[in-house]
């Protein structure tokens, strides 16, 4: 992952000031550090205004934390602590033998003081109170926490972990040493990992009454923290008025990036640290959101149903989650009911085309050509293989709507057709929701149609059959024949990719969420030297319509998309991606059969253990058919493209493989530009004649 804001570390390196004193202190390692950590109590109880006696030192919040669980608490033991909370307590329980009680928060993600005061029994011997609270970032004043601390009897220890206080200077508490004076049962848990940005040193400290120290002290490890601690303490503490400097440029980053998210359309709960806690009414919607974070290389913290925790990072960072979050801000929460029927390609030549497709692609023909009743002139032709229904259509008069889509695009996808078991009210729910209307519903030989505009010259038609009509019925057309058991191993269409003029990705993506109520489940930007696209992927609830969205950077930037968009006259589809079980068989079995495939550089495949390890085929499988391989969080996936025979170059296939991949090969995008390009250079450097190309 690029960006690393799971672990609510502080975005900036050490100090130069620290970074010295950590080179000076490198020359003292072969010394042992002193057996107990005095002179780094010392410096702590200084900074703080208290005694000696009264700081404990670990190796982070959480190995003191652990000592204190370990000094304080007996098996048996009850330990109250929120739920959700900071990972680590419910495990130093585990390790104390002791039971967690997890009081779940207010609805205002704070602690419930008053449910946790119900909760406090015999037992109770440890409350974990975290001001400001991990993971959600909220706050109690100190007369707040006050009113709670006088309901906790003195056999209780309440153990207040104030990680990100430094965040949250305002809260209206006294001095530490006043503090402790007021209220003997209470310990005050603070680290150098969050605003001092040290975590990589784990140093943490508390201060308490001296009786609870003398408690603690001899479950401490000895000879930590060490010399190296020492030096970063001294120098940070020293540093005060550039680590303020910095906790306020990360709280001015937060507040941007809450605002930004905000608008958005998320809940964000107001964060007084150096995190922030997003929200979701539907769970759905927050495993798109941390797909979307992971796709643009933001880790994040999630809590399964709960929530989205987010560190604030630097600007870049912090733009990257606004990116990935900004394609699910439109979702609608009414996705329609349809699923993928058929594709529809207007063509010139009908018998050329049924020909190429039966022979190279392996598609039965199920319905042979014939005039489609009912319509204009036309032939039409059905055409299976596994749950791929294609129809081809010929125009045979200048009036019919495919010749003037012929004239402006040649051969292409004219109709992505969509099944609804109610297409009169799905239509009509569209309509409503602002879809622009083609057709009314009309009743053809059992069936119902309407038809939508989808974009550019592209249409949906929604397709109802009545119960008992057969299947792939084709109004207007003979029943089909049912596809045969043979085939290449084709089994669905995967997705389409479709390119859009540079300005309407994402009208087409809003238009998606909120007209078909389509989820948007990856996005990102792809920028190699001077070339680059913007693609959003949105998909049907039943996950057999995904389209690929694309549009270039600029409509200077070249590249294919551009060409695309010149040759095809317009937005369209510009491949359809076809899945197999197995790649390896099913591009062999077509390549035998005479379909023409892209070839990518011998680079590439010298290069791409560098990025990963194929799990179902090896190298030489694929480098022998030119196959190419990415991974993302989920598994792998296997793709080829088929070299265009279209006219004007604007309609391809694609054959992909998916081993739980859910991504659609981006990286291979910049790895056959990278093997491009390497080999280009090798083969300029021995002065060979030739560009290799990906379309060899």
């Amino acid at each position: 992952m690029k960006h690393l804001l799971a672990q609510n570390e502080n975005p900036f390196g050490p100090l130069p000031s620290v970074r010295a004193a950590l080179v000076r202190a490198i020359d003292g390692l072969n010394r042992y550090p002193e057996f107990r950590p005095a002179s780094l109590t010392r410096t702590i109880a200084d900074w703080q205004g208290v005694q000696d006696s009264e700081v404990i030192v670990g190796t982070g919040s959480a190995g003191v934390a652990h000592d204190l669980f370990r000094g304080l608490l007996r098996p048996g033991d009850a330990v109250l602590h929120s739920d959700p909370c900071f990972d680590v307590y419910p495990m130093l329980c585990a390790m104390a033998q002791a039971e967690s009680v997890a009081v779940p928060l207010g609805a205002d993600a704070r602690h419930d003081l008053a449910a946790m005061a119900g909760r406090i029994d015999e037992r109770t011997r440890l409350i974990v109170l975290c001001n400001p609270h991990n993971p959600t970032g909220t706050v109690y004043t100190w007369d707040e926490l006050t009113a709670f601390f006088a309901l906790v009897p003195p056999s209780a220890v309440i153990l207040l972990d104030e990680a990100y206080v430094d965040f949250a200077p305002d809260l209206g508490a006294p001095e530490v040493a006043d503090r402790l004076a007021d209220w003997p049962n209470l310990v005050v848990l603070r680290t150098f990992s969050k605003s001092h940005g040290l975590a990589a040193l784990r140093i943490g400290y508390a201060l308490a009454n001296a009786e609870i120290v003398e408690r603690v002290t001899p479950h401490q490890v000895p000879y930590t923290p060490g010399q190296l601690q020492l030096a970063a303490v001294q120098a940070a503490i020293a540093a005060d008025d550039e680590v303020r400097q910095r906790i306020w440029l990360i709280s001015y980053q937060r507040d941007r990036l809450r605002g930004k998210l905000v608008e958005l359309g998320w809940s964000v709960t107001p964060s007084r640290t150096n995190f922030l806690w997003i929200t979701a009414g539907d769970p759905a919607r927050l495993d798109l959101a941390r797909a979307a974070l992971e796709r643009h290389g933001v880790a994040a913290r999630t809590y399964p149903g709960r929530a989205i925790r987010l560190a604030v990072g630097d600007q870049v960072a912090n733009d990257a989650v606004i990116t990935a979050l900004s394609t699910l801000k439109n979702e609608s929460t009414m996705p329609v009911d349809v699923t993928l029927d058929h594709i529809e390609l207007y063509v010139e030549d009908i018998a050329s085309q049924i020909d190429r497709l039966t022979t190279g692609y392996g598609f039965d023909l199920l319905i042979p050509p014939s005039r489609r009743a009912g319509y204009e002139e036309q032939l039409s032709a059905l055409l299976g293989q596994g749950g791929i229904r294609i129809l081809l259509t010929q125009p045979l008069c200048a009036e019919h709507p495919a010749t003037g889509y012929l004239r402006r695009h040649g051969d292409g996808v004219a109709d992505i057709v969509l099944r609804a078991t109610d297409a009169g009210a799905v239509y009509t729910e569209l309509i409503e929701r602002g879809a622009d209307g083609l057709s009314r519903p009309a009743g053809r030989a059992g069936c119902v149609v309407a038809t939508v505009s989808a974009f550019g010259d592209v249409a949906h038609t929604l397709l109802e059959r009545a119960p008992g009509v057969p299947a792939d019925r084709i109004p207007g057309l003979p029943d089909p024949l049912s596809p045969g058991a043979g085939g290449v191993g084709l089994r669905t269409i995967d997705h389409f990719a479709i390119c859009l003029p540079l300005g309407e990705l994402d009208k087409t993506v809003r238009r998606y969420n909120e007209v078909f109520g389509f989820s948007t489940i990856f996005s990102e930007r792809i920028e190699i030297g001077a070339l680059g696209m913007d693609s959003t992927v949105v998909q049907n609830a039943d996950r057999t319509v995904t389209f690929t969205l694309i549009e270039p950077l600029s409509v200077n930037s070249g590249g294919q998309i551009v060409t695309f968009l010149a040759d095809h006259g317009g937005a369209g589809v510009q491949h359809v991606a076809f899945d197999s079980h197995d790649i390896v068989e099913t591009v062999g079995t077509m390549a035998r059969r005479g379909v023409p495939f892209l070839r990518a550089p011998e680079v590439y495949f010298d290069r791409l253990l560098d990025r990963l390890t194929p799990m179902r085929h090896s190298v030489q499988q694929l480098q022998d058919l030119h196959l190419l391989a990415d991974q993302d969080h989920d598994g792998q996936l296997y793709q080829i493209f088929t070299r265009s025979e279209h006219p004007r170059g604007t309609l391809f296939f694609e054959v992909i493989e998916r081993a739980r991949a859910r991504t659609f090969g981006s990286n291979n995008v910049r790895a056959l530009y990278e093997a491009v390009e390497l080999q280009n250079s090798a083969r300029e450097s021995t002065g060979s004649p030739g560009s290799p190309g990906s379309a060899e």
